[in-house]
């Protein structure tokens, strides 16, 4: 009798398991020990993280239009928001203009 039992709680201990992860699926739980999902990372690489337009603070006009070839239409209308609070350099207001039109007319 006692050989048997260890098998008969590990049975036991995996139904039990199983009705739980049932009992929660069907609650709308997923998974019981499912870990969270990684966040969404960017398209631009696997280690991108979120533009600040700040980060435009400080640099030359030839720097800011060399950093705008990796924007988002919505990164670059962030940075021409910034740029009109703040220095509203001409150059650099022109070069976002001009990369926002090319992008709307490759669409």
């Amino acid at each position: 009798m006692r050989a048997g039992l260890p098998r008969l709680l590990r049975a036991g201990r995996d139904q039990g398991a199983a009705v739980l992860a049932d009992v929660a699926q069907l609650l709308g739980f997923g998974r019981v020990h499912a870990p969270p999902p990684p966040p969404r990372r960017r398209a631009r690489g696997a280690g991108a993280r979120p533009f600040r337009a700040t980060e435009l603070d400080g640099l030359s006009a030839a720097r800011v239009t060399a950093r705008l070839a990796g924007l988002t239409p919505a990164e670059l209308r962030k940075a021409r928001d910034h740029e009109r609070r703040g220095a509203n350099r001409a150059a650099v207001l022109r070069a976002i203009e001009r990369r926002l039109s090319a992008g709307q007319r490759r669409r």
